[in-house]
């Protein structure tokens, strides 16, 4: 209850029920958005980094590994895209794993 109290400015006291998600100051913070970035993104499998040691880097450089890891995935994606074209059982392969999933 505490936490609470100081994270809003309340005295609630004993009266207190929950904290609901709009009055979570966590919820949707920057924080929150970095770690949902760093997850969507595997920066850890990329950079063998923790959170933390990619959180405490400089903007700019937050934004040029996110910008050379989306690079890379294109790359990647496009050279798949490349052999797949090229081979009709892969093709057929494609489709029937995308069937299943």
């Amino acid at each position: 209850m505490g936490a609470y109290d100081l994270s809003v400015g309340l005295d609630t006291g004993t009266r207190h029920v929950g904290l609901s998600d709009f009055e979570n100051p966590e919820y949707g913070s920057l924080y929150e958005i970095w770690m949902e970035v760093y997850l969507r993104e595997q920066i850890g499998e990329h950079f063998r980094m923790t959170f933390d040691e990619w959180l405490n880097r400089p903007r700019w450089e937050i934004m040029m590994m996110l910008r050379v890891l989306n690079r890379r995935k294109a790359a990647i994606k496009k050279v798949m895209n490349d052999v797949t074209a090229g081979d009709p059982e892969l093709q057929g392969l494609e489709k029937e794993l995308k069937l299943k999933n």
